[in-house]
């Protein structure tokens, strides 16, 4: 039988009529193209692969038809102290072996301004501190993230003669201490008879 195949009109487009002096500007299409700079108001908290949606700052449509939206994706640059977790923020700080042996205040920085970390004695290298609602603010909601903070042993590259006495005067005063890993799989040290000593009395 017969069967018919519509298609759009090669010259038109579609139209139903040409433009027989057409626009040098906009080549019939009744649109031109341009550029030019927006402000964007970025909202506290948003991530890098977010979009911002500009309503009515996209093409226009055709025939004098409304214009569509401008889509903005976004890109957080690193920071060079905090690296972040979504919400939550960690930054990572120096503190002296004597802070970290005996206790004390040390001041770290936040995003607003700074704030005071209270160190317990005895605080091994490492260990890591939570400043509840210190983080970035969540986005379109309520409250904010955490700031997570490591605290690291500040070695110092260089020491005075005092200093190093001070030092070995203190490394005589300490008793020998070894690496003994535990039955947990974690590491601790010992002040008992060293751990390789007793493995040469298991195998003889």
């Amino acid at each position: 039988g017969f069967f018919t195949v519509a298609r759009t009109c090669d010259r038109c487009g579609g139209n139903g009529q040409t433009i027989s002096h057409p626009c040098e500007s906009c080549r019939g299409h009744g649109r031109v193209g341009r550029k030019r700079k927006l402000t964007v108001k970025v909202p506290a908290g948003i991530d890098t692969g977010q979009q911002l949606r500009l309503q009515g700052e996209g093409e226009h449509g055709p025939k004098g038809g409304p214009a569509g939206d401008l889509y903005v994706v976004l890109h957080v640059k690193d920071h060079p102290v905090f690296t972040r977790n979504e919400s939550d923020i960690l930054c990572v700080i120096p503190v002296t072996y004597p802070t970290l042996v005996l206790g004390g205040t040390v001041t770290v920085p936040s995003l607003e301004d700074e704030e005071t970390l209270h160190i317990s004695k005895s605080t091994s290298s490492g260990t890591r501190f939570r400043l509840r609602g210190k983080g970035l603010p969540h986005v379109n909601g309520r409250g904010r993230g955490d700031l997570f903070i490591d605290v690291k042993v500040d070695v110092p590259t260089s020491v005075s003669s005092e200093q190093k006495q001070l030092i070995e005067d203190l490394d005589k005063t300490m008793a020998q201490r070894t690496f003994e890993p535990d039955t947990r799989g974690n590491g601790h040290s010992s002040d008992v008879r060293p751990f390789f000593e007793r493995v040469k009395d298991i195998f003889g």
